[in-house]
């Protein structure tokens, strides 16, 4: 008796119920539903089943033990957390099958997320179609296995940022089988791979014309070259929206022991963005991209006659706009109005005309953020935009335009802005040129303490097997953890005991970053769960990527070129940073008064030379824990997070920078003199809101200016 037929003699032992009622154990399965549950066997190895109607909810006819034991539950379980109804442990982000009417109309292959006992997303590989139950009526039957391998596979492109597709090759060498994951139909701006059929000639339909050909060569010479084995190429694919973007596709031919091909694998990078850049395509994107129908207004500002000339307004805000005269006066009535208590500083920073003159002076591209506002009763997230029109005579600017935009709609308004920074970030990387890919991994048995190594570039440092904890020991006495949070050892951190420890779940993935110590080579580590027994860790794989040029990029993009502090861009990130962890920290807000007279006495080069002179006394004054920027021009900001942080700290760490900069600089002979005008906040006890803690050190700045202008 074969495997399948076997296990369809112990359908009589399938627990039966029919939507919400009680299990029918008793019930007989028709010969419509046997054939139908044949075809599904046998078609996907030995799996759980289900069959249910096409109601609204997919209400449950008859469901296996094996089902139920793909998702952890028992029976009893399954009910109570269902309702009997396949809808209710479907993921939601899955939306093509919560529909009765398009789960109608899937017959076949397909993956779906199923919830499990623990309320985590099961990756399943299903096999659905037709039937009747014993009175005739329609009903779906369905096999489902659970596919962990992929999913783990999944969380590796999420880490690599990139698209991951596969061809299998029949032994004619015939395409038989094409795969896409969820990440490669997302960066073409599809939902998941339903929406793009699985086969070659629909992946090569939405090749550009002009390289179609290409493909097609390559395709037909792949089988049959021996020579090469890994392949790459830059194409134009279409995206959802109808338009074409730039992709790099690299692949790896697989080939049995006879020399047939039998596997292409590859990935691809989005890299429209390293092919388009340039400036004034960027400024036009953001403009372009600042016009949607989700604006509610769109306008000019004079920010030196301090009028303005809107483009287009929604109501409510129809009003204000026709009842001021001026944009202090449109300002003021919005926020009497229509903001948030708790955004109001925010956004009368982001509206003050001096500050946009200044801010946008030094900086390319845009001011932004977000504040609640209450809109017909309703409160509403919305995104104040600024950019910077033309300039004065000056290179001061002139004009702005203004957009309001409502933002509140996103299902995850926190998550959307993650992802955002991580795209920003990824293509920050696109641009220089710097993609992060896989150059070895190494699959470690954490029960017999045996580790598999594999080398991507053909250049081992490791043995291919043995010692997992020799194997450590040894990495351990090459390298350093250089990851902020972590001080420890990586013996330590890859031990047995601490991933137990730190990896708890499926969905878990670890990592940190390490050098050499010449750190003239940067590495990230990142560990994820494999096989578990029961609830205890057993296998994980250890993914190694080098990331050294994203070290010496970021270190030039995060670096003031003249002085060598951290620059106004890191500023952000810290900030961003400690506001993320909730850690306490002081910031100090720093201005050069008389610099000026240097530079018109001396000449620009004596003041670079005077900033640079600046910037040492500055990194005296603070540990090498602590942080120094040029914010630019003669603009500085220190920050301080350990120590008994408090006002007479601050008020002492002021007193010390004023003594260390108001002291003569000699310089080439010259004796010169500045002073510099302070303020700092402390956070969270001044502020919970990192805006505000910016804000409140640049107001207390300047009242010091003031002070420091009245003695003179």
């Amino acid at each position: 008796m074969s495997e399948h037929e076997s296990m369809l003699g112990k359908m009589n032992n399938i627990e039966i119920y029919m939507g919400n009622k009680d299990a029918d154990m008793d019930a007989d399965i028709n010969a419509s539903a046997q054939e139908a549950f044949k075809y599904v066997l046998t078609q996907n190895d030995p799996v759980g089943t289900v069959a249910g109607y096409y109601d609204e909810k997919l209400s449950i006819w008859t469901i296996s033990n094996f089902f139920l034991q793909i998702l952890g539950y028992e029976l009893n379980e399954f009910m109570e957390v269902s309702g009997g109804y396949l809808n209710n442990v479907i993921c939601n982000d899955q939306e093509c099958f919560l529909s009765a009417e398009e789960f109608r109309n899937l017959h076949g292959f397909y993956t779906m997320y199923l919830m499990d006992s623990k309320g985590s997303p099961i990756l399943v590989r299903i096999v659905k179609t037709d039937a009747e139950d014993n009175e005739g009526r329609p009903v779906w039957v369905l096999s489902a296995r659970s596919d962990r391998s992929t999913q783990n596979l999944e969380l590796i492109n999420e880490m690599v940022e990139n698209g991951l597709w596969s061809i299998d090759y029949d032994q004619e060498e015939t395409i038989s089988k094409m795969t896409l994951s969820d990440t490669f139909c997302h960066m073409l701006g599809f939902k998941d791979n339903s929406e793009i059929p699985n086969t070659a000639e629909a992946v090569l339909g939405r090749i550009h014309p002009d390289d179609r050909s290409e493909i097609i060569e390559f395709m037909e010479r792949v089988p049959g070259d021996f020579q090469h084995e890994k392949y790459e190429g830059e194409y134009r694919i279409l995206m959802r929206d109808g338009n074409y973007q730039w992709f790099d596709i690299n692949c790896r031919a697989v080939r049995r022991m006879n020399g047939s091909l039998s596997q292409l694998v590859g990935v691809i990078v989005n890299i429209d963005k390293r092919k388009k850049a340039s400036e004034q395509e960027a400024r036009e994107e953001a403009f372009h991209r600042a016009f949607t129908d989700l604006n509610i207004c769109e306008y000019y500002v004079d920010l030196q006659e301090n009028t303005f000339e809107s483009m287009k307004v929604e109501n409510p805000l129809l009003e204000i706009f026709r009842n001021s005269q001026t944009w202090d006066e449109l300002i003021q009535r919005l926020l009497d109005n229509y903001v948030c208590p708790e955004s109001k500083v925010a956004v009368a920073q982001i509206y003050n005309r001096e500050y946009i003159i200044k801010e946008l002076g030094k900086i390319k591209g845009e001011l932004s953020q977000e504040c609640k506002v209450m809109i017909n009763g309703e409160q509403r997230i919305v995104s104040n935009v600024v950019m910077a029109g033309d300039k004065d005579e000056n290179g001061n600017p002139k004009h702005a335009m203004i957009f309001l935009r409502d933002v509140t709609d996103s299902k995850n308004a926190e998550k959307e802005r993650r992802k955002m920074l991580r795209q920003n970030i990824a293509m920050d990387q696109l641009l220089q040129g710097v993609t992060r890919i896989v150059e070895r991994f190494a699959v470690c048995d954490l029960d017999s303490g045996r580790y598999d190594y594999y080398e991507m570039n053909n250049d081992a440092v490791y043995q291919p097997a043995g010692d997992y904890l020799k194997f450590i020991h040894y990495m351990s006495q090459k390298y350093v953890v250089i990851t902020e949070s972590i001080n420890a050892q990586m013996e330590y951190l890859l031990s047995p005991e601490h991933l137990r420890k730190v990896i708890l779940s499926e969905e878990d993935l670890y990592t940190f970053e390490y050098c050499n110590f010449d750190k003239s080579s940067y590495k990230v580590m990142s560990v994820i769960p494999v096989e578990w027994k029961g609830s205890v860790l057993s296998k994980v794989m250890l993914i190694v990527q080098d990331i050294g040029q994203k070290h010496e990029l970021e270190k030039l993009a995060n670096t003031d070129g003249l002085t060598g502090l951290y620059n106004e861009r890191y500023l952000s990130t810290k900030l961003k940073q400690n506001g993320k962890f909730h850690k306490k920290f002081a910031m100090f807000y720093l201005d050069l008064d008389r610099f000026k007279p240097v530079n018109d006495t001396y000449g620009h080069d004596m003041g670079d030379k005077l900033l640079k002179a600046v910037s040492q006394r500055l990194r005296k004054c603070i540990r090498n824990t602590d942080y120094a920027f040029r914010i630019g021009g003669d603009e500085f900001s220190l920050i301080i997070e350990e120590g008994n942080i408090n006002d007479e700290f601050c008020e002492m760490m002021v007193r010390r920078i004023k003594n260390a900069i108001d002291a003569p600089f000699v310089i080439e002979g010259h004796i010169l003199y500045v002073d510099t005008s302070c303020g700092y906040a402390i956070y969270p006890e001044h502020s919970q809101k990192i805006d505000e803690i910016r804000i409140m050190a640049d107001h207390r700045m300047y009242r010091d200016k003031i002070q420091n202008r009245k003695k003179i």
